[in-house]
């Protein structure tokens, strides 16, 4: 995931979508040379910002501005903007056009939206696609909502335990460019089992007559397909992790996992008085604040204005607005203390500290307390936002200019 944009990047956004709804608004007589204008704009933009302008515009303008992007690039975009927004330009699309968008797409990028697709769309996909790359779509559609394997990355570098230095970088200069955030060469087996890793640090610094075997890390973080991705997070935040081996219950090596795809998590804790007390690198990303400017703020500046303002008068248990307040607040449901543990989920607008509003999905939780010691009364909120390329899951649903 992108870090919460800066001021001067909301202020390029808000341009983008001001020019864009200009060129939208001329009289039709006049429409067809704005709208040749408002191509060659959109053909300049990274994906993301025109995710964010087709998500700030009604409907009717959308699918103009959607008609006007170039074929070859409605499978990034497509990864790129909220669940609901995705729905409106794929209803709008037909099949032909849907499959060769989707062919564009990795295994990894191609499971994220599978879900909106047709199943007539993603049959025809599979059976384009070459059998190694058919297995990998195939897994990565296999791994449950909120599990390492659903964020697994499969592109990444392995070299043998059995091999020089010399002959790793000389397979490493055979490849045209590396996967992103590659700081480490997995090491394996011919078995495929993992065996530890070689960071390029280290690669980079010793003699290339010795052997990987000879100065590679053995015991390193690794995760299962299995695990949570929250656990994850913390384990990549804990360790300043770049990557991390992903391994089956043989040990053997199937993909890595990547700091882009657990950044999307947003953790932090907020105490009895309702001020947050903890705050991990992913809220710094979804939010903008550092943990210099929010150790010690209220949660509620998190909210919207209106919520704010809405949520003032409102019962503490209240049905919206009350519920409102409810989404940070210090206090377990009613139904906590008979069950001494629970969760609850909310969908809805939030303020980043750039002032853009972003759209997340809150699930907090309570661990098992004693609800009659105050100091215990602390609970954990977990975010998760979609605004990673390759994980629209854990994006932002929506997001629109702050008023």
């Amino acid at each position: 995931m992108q870090e919460a944009p800066t001021r001067l990047e909301v202020e390029e956004l808000q341009e983008n979508l001001r020019v864009v709804q200009e060129l939208l608004g001329h009289e039709k007589p006049l429409a067809r040379q704005y709208l040749v204008e408002l191509r060659g704009r959109l053909d300049a933009l990274h994906a993301a910002d025109i995710a964010y302008v087709l998500e700030a515009l009604p409907l009717e303008e959308r699918l103009v501005v959607w008609d006007l992007v170039k074929a070859d690039r409605d499978g990034e975009i497509l990864l790129e903007v909220s669940d609901a927004v995705r729905e409106t330009l794929i209803a709008s699309m037909d099949s032909e056009e849907l499959v060769a968008a989707a062919e564009t797409l990795e295994a990894d990028e191609l499971a994220d939206i599978a879900a909106d697709l047709p199943a007539s769309v993603i049959e025809e996909v599979v059976q384009s696609l070459p059998a190694e790359e058919r297995e990998r779509l195939r897994a990565a559609l296999s791994y449950p909502e909120g599990s390492v394997g659903a964020l697994m990355d499969f592109d990444h570098v392995a070299v043998r335990d059995d091999v020089t230095l010399e002959a790793v970088t000389r397979y490493l200069r055979r490849m045209d460019v590396l996967p992103d955030h590659t700081d480490q060469l997995f090491v394996v087996d011919r078995e495929q089992a993992l065996k530890g890793t070689l960071p390029l640090a280290r690669l980079i610094v010793s003699d290339l007559e010795l052997g990987v075997a000879g100065i590679m890390v053995h015991e390193s973080v690794k995760l299962y397909p299995e695990d949570r991705a929250e656990d994850a997070a913390n384990a990549f935040e804990r360790y300043d992790l770049v990557s991390a081996p992903v391994v089956d219950a043989g040990g053997r090596l199937i993909g890595r996992l990547t700091v882009d795809a657990v950044v999307d998590y947003a953790i932090f804790t907020i105490d009895t008085k309702g001020c947050i007390n903890s705050w991990n690198p992913g809220a710094k990303a979804m939010f903008g604040y550092t943990e210099q400017e929010i150790l010690g703020q209220p949660g509620d500046v998190l909210f919207t204005p209106e919520d704010r303002a809405a949520d003032e008068n409102s019962p503490p248990h209240g049905s919206p607005p009350g519920r409102l307040r409810r989404k940070l607040r210090t206090e377990p449901p009613a139904a906590a203390p008979q069950r001494l543990a629970g969760r609850l989920d909310a969908f809805s607008w939030y303020m980043a500290a750039s002032a853009l509003r972003i759209r997340a999905s809150i699930e907090q939780r309570w661990s098992q307390w004693d609800w009659a010691t105050p100091t215990l009364k602390e609970r954990l909120a977990n975010l998760s936002s979609d605004r990673s390329r390759r994980r629209p899951m854990h994006a932002f649903s929506s997001r629109s200019l702050s008023g």
